[in-house]
């Protein structure tokens, strides 16, 4: 897992219903601006970009900068496309503001879907022997910190146990795994630790996304001693799968800690 991908996945889960990365079918972008001709350079460069997205997104993943690789395989980069129908059929796009310090550069504008819905964007270049190559990329649908403000929503609005230690231990540790996998793993029992290496936590992160990124959750104990308690409930993601979930949490020098869990989709 790393923190590329992740900042595309996080995008993508938060606003599955309406952000939508968009690709440019014309494969030209119309500046408000005359262009110098590094910044021509560049903007040519985005174009042909987004258009191998639209057209043959292998050559797209092929043509970006090492440092785009370094962060993002190849099977992540075609599943992020997948998974969003606009990034092959964009209404237009505009890159107005070139940002560019030696071989570096950023350049941000708009693209709009065939919805009118405007995003952010946010190319990142390096120039790679002598050409200019994506290095990453960053959008947002316009007005979503306003959107963002007006909604808010409590992720364990039907978790009405989280007064109940081991509870709070387990939904703890999700919240962890999104900011920290690896802190999260080195949170758990030293007990857990004895079977799984980090290693093998953080694919486990890969393989169930919802361990790190989750809609709701709603668990409760249902087995309590004083020094360990079985935990059992349900646990969703932003695309409406839910998944069954046991913790094990006991106890560590006084402190509640996950020992192991089992998830499966529901």
């Amino acid at each position: 897992m790393n923190a590329f991908t992740n900042r595309l996945k996080i995008i993508g889960l938060i606003l599955s219903a309406t952000i939508l990365f968009a690709a440019c079918s014309t494969g030209t972008s119309t500046p408000a601006k005359e262009l110098t001709p590094e910044e021509a350079e560049i903007l040519s460069v985005i174009d042909g970009f987004i258009d191998e997205m639209n057209s043959n997104p292998e050559k797209a993943y092929e043509d970006t900068a090492p440092i785009f690789k370094e962060y993002t395989n190849e099977d992540e980069f075609m599943e992020f496309i997948g998974n969003f129908a606009v990034l092959q059929d964009t209404y237009d796009s505009e890159f107005t503001d070139f940002d560019i310090e030696g071989t570096e550069s950023y350049v941000y504008g708009t693209m709009e879907d065939n919805d009118d819905q405007v995003f952010d964007t946010v190319f990142m270049l390096d120039v790679v022997e002598g050409e200019w190559l994506v290095s990453g990329l960053e959008i947002e649908l316009q007005g979503y910190d306003e959107f963002e403000d007006d909604y808010e929503y409590d992720a364990n609005e039907f978790n009405e146990n989280l007064d109940k230690a081991p509870v709070k231990t387990a939904v703890d540790l999700l919240d962890l795994n999104l900011t920290d996998p690896s802190a999260a793993y080195a949170a758990t029992h030293s007990e857990f630790k004895d079977f799984t290496t980090e290693a093998e936590y953080l694919s486990l992160l890969d393989e169930f996304p919802v361990l790190g990124f989750y809609y709701t959750t709603e668990f409760d104990v249902y087995e309590e001693d004083s020094e360990s308690a079985d935990v059992y409930g349900f646990i969703e993601d932003f695309e409406d799968n839910t998944y069954e979930m046991n913790w094990m949490i006991e106890k560590e020098d006084g402190v509640w800690k996950v020992s192991g869990f089992d998830i499966e989709e529901f």
